[in-house]
């Protein structure tokens, strides 16, 4: 039981600390995305797959670190231990990678991944299109010498233990929540729909 439980515990804050279930791995661009960034749709795809790389091993080390304080703390410690590690381990893989890598989204848990103007405009974008029963696609965006991919961060069921309805969010990671995050408003949200987008900025 004691296993089931940390295993359960590991799944749910490395999904909510580490991209919440987004799907990057089928994710391919739309043509109209190509022709308004590079024709060289070759070029554009090899971007979009190194950005998807950092993405990818951001994530994964994030998980690793927050199984980790789960092991030493359980789950309400490793709520504290990402509010302080998330970022300097995200800083980290950013060197490594040569890319600059953060998550960004409209409702902020922590007011350091507030969207900016242009990752909010994409945001809207992508709400628009899961509306309309699209599926939200990754992009590119070329500005003084950089290329910008844009990876949606898709809610899955296990998101809601923290980023659902906060009836159903169990009282001790609410309580949580609401101490370390005083203006936090990442709650409320349903499967499938956006959560932000991991940015991912390389030099060109």
């Amino acid at each position: 039981m004691k296993r089931r439980s940390l295993l359960f515990s590991v799944v749910v804050v490395s999904l909510l600390f580490a991209g919440c279930g987004s799907d990057i791995n089928n994710q391919k661009s739309t043509k109209s995305d190509k022709k308004t960034f590079l024709s060289d749709s070759t070029s554009y795809n090899a971007f979009l797959e190194k950005g998807k790389n950092s993405v990818m091993s951001t994530g994964m080390t994030l998980v690793q670190n927050l199984t980790g304080a789960i092991e030493k703390g359980g789950t309400t410690y490793a709520i504290e231990f990402c509010k302080l590690q998330a970022q300097p381990l995200t800083d980290s893989m950013s060197t490594l990678s040569g890319s600059n890598i953060k998550r960004v989204t409209d409702r902020p848990r922590n007011p350091l991944n507030k969207a900016n103007a242009d990752e909010l405009s994409y945001i809207l974008q992508l709400k628009s299109m899961l509306a309309a029963g699209e599926k939200a696609t990754p992009t590119l965006s070329e500005s003084n010498g950089k290329i910008t991919g844009y990876y949606p961060i898709i809610t899955g069921e296990l998101c809601m233990k923290c980023h659902g309805d906060k009836a159903s969010i169990e009282k001790n990671i609410l309580d949580k929540i609401s101490k370390l995050y005083t203006s936090d408003s990442a709650t409320g949200y349903k499967p499938n729909e956006l959560r932000g987008l991991w940015v991912v900025e390389m030099s060109k």
